[in-house]
């Protein structure tokens, strides 16, 4: 009977101590997402893995310190997430090229900035999106610094020149060139004549 009450005792305090261990994290609106749907969605991916401080706070906050959202600096977010006392800040764009839409993420982690990524979609329900995007933010905001492996390989350059880990969209060329390479080598192993190997090649290219 004893050993059950202290069993039980232990659970009740162990609960709690597991939902303080998750880190405490603060959205900030995105710029061009006029609806505040996109930064919906994205907190409800994440919602489960993190205390997310509420929107009307955060929106607060970011008025009475007198920042602008879609320019905030590294001194700006460390100010806004001392004053909301979280662990991370959270900050995107989001804009639509060629049909397909992006969100660019930045990050801003125990008062320094981490390693954003960019993510392409084409629709916000998509649940291999949300998938993805969940899996990478967590990754993100658990990293213990920027030198951590990225989910994939390849690496873009955006405009304003920060690198960013891509999630989604379609292979750049040296990508594409890189997989047609791999594949007539494979071929060439399992000792098909060149002229299969070439035509084969050709199929693959994109």
């Amino acid at each position: 009977m004893k050993s059950a009450l202290l069993i039980a005792i232990g659970l009740v305090v162990a609960v709690p101590a597991m939902a303080l261990a998750k880190p405490r994290v603060a959205i900030v609106s995105f710029e061009g997402d006029k609806s505040g749907a996109v930064r919906d969605v994205v907190t409800e991916v994440i919602g489960e893995d993190v205390m997310l401080v509420g929107p009307k706070q955060v929106n607060r906050t970011v008025d009475r310190l007198g920042l602008d959202t879609s320019a905030l600096a590294d001194k700006d977010l460390k100010k806004l997430s001392k004053e909301l006392n979280v662990d991370a800040v959270i900050q995107a764009s989001y804009s639509k090229k060629d049909g397909t839409k992006q969100l660019h993420f930045k990050l801003f982690v125990h008062n320094k900035k981490r390693k954003g990524f960019k993510v392409e979609f084409a629709s916000l329900k998509s649940k291999k999106f949300q998938s993805q995007l969940h899996d990478k933010m967590i990754e993100r905001l658990d990293a213990e610094g920027d030198g951590d492996a990225p989910v994939v390989a390849s690496k873009t350059k955006t405009p304003s020149g920060d690198d960013e880990d891509p999630i989604g969209g379609k292979k750049g060329k040296k990508a594409a060139t890189d997989d047609t390479a791999s594949a007539l080598t494979t071929m060439k192993k399992k000792g098909g004549d060149d002229d299969t190997t070439e035509q084969e090649g050709r199929c693959c290219r994109r």
